[in-house]
């Protein structure tokens, strides 16, 4: 008998251990995430049902804490991942404009074409510029000789002076004359680089209307029907959101309003 006796005193004993260690298990579990029309009493929570005061259910509280904490860590780690999308979008908008830098860099090709044009063109404008120079300068110096009414004692000086002043006059003439020659052809071949210029104009600008056009609608999201709806219910949703009628349900079901299984004396039962 006595073998029986320890042998069931152990038995009761290693249930009543087992039974302990599965309530600390459940003690350490998490509360699921509930939605709204969840009544507590239906979830998976060991803090459900017993009063604030009794031992260990400070913990809800805490954890409470603790979950709204990791719901922002989550929310950062969302950010996160849109700050990398935005960053990787911006990587490739930069690749774009690279790109499209090269191109825009073709378009000096017109200055080039101008240079030589005009290389020739500037080289008679100087020309024209010294001979105008020289020949007003020679009219000047005669006309003060005149009018000093020196022309009796400088005869000859002044005989040179004309001739000086005719010749310089006929080399300026001249090379106005051959401007005037080559006028209309410069013209044209200048005309003819503005036009290629005016073509490379009204191509970028037709097609940056057409690709801002499509890149507008492409990332706009104002019409986007599932936008809107998503951001209805979520503005729905903040709008319902009230701190005080949040502390209010977890102190209905954990907190102050919970009733406390208090100690009472209990009588021996004979």
């Amino acid at each position: 008998m006595a073998v029986v006796s320890t042998f069931r005193d152990l038995k009761i004993d290693d249930i009543l251990l087992k039974r302990n260690e599965k309530q600390n298990e459940e003690e350490m579990q998490c509360i699921l995430p509930q939605s709204p029309t969840t009544p507590e009493r239906f979830l998976s929570n060991p803090y459900y049902g017993k009063g604030f005061c009794e031992p260990d259910q400070y913990k809800v509280a805490i954890n409470r804490c603790e979950d709204g904490f990791a719901f922002c860590e989550l929310a950062l780690e969302m950010l996160k991942d849109l700050v990398n999308e935005l960053q990787r979008c911006s990587e490739s908008l930069r690749k774009w404009s690279d790109r499209s830098q090269n191109k825009i860099t073709l378009s000096k090709e017109f200055k080039t074409n101008r240079i030589e044009v005009q290389k020739p063109w500037v080289e008679v404008l100087n020309k024209i510029s010294e001979a105008k120079l020289a020949y007003h300068r020679t009219s000047g110096k005669l006309h003060r000789a005149r009018r000093a009414e020196d022309i009796t004692s400088c005869d000859v000086s002044t005989t040179d002076e004309e001739k000086k002043k005719e010749k310089r006059k006929n080399i300026y003439e001249k090379l106005i004359n051959d401007m005037e020659s080559k006028r209309s052809a410069y013209q044209v071949e200048m005309f003819k680089i503005l036009g290629r210029a005016d073509d490379f104009e009204r191509k970028r600008l037709e097609h940056f209307k057409l690709t801002f056009t499509a890149l507008q609608q492409a990332t706009s999201i104002e019409n986007d029907a599932r936008r809107t709806e998503m951001f209805e219910k979520f503005q729905r949703a903040i709008s319902k959101h009230n701190a005080d009628s949040d502390i209010e349900v977890f102190n209905k079901n954990y907190g102050c309003e919970t009733r406390t299984k208090w100690p009472v004396f209990e009588d021996v039962e004979q």
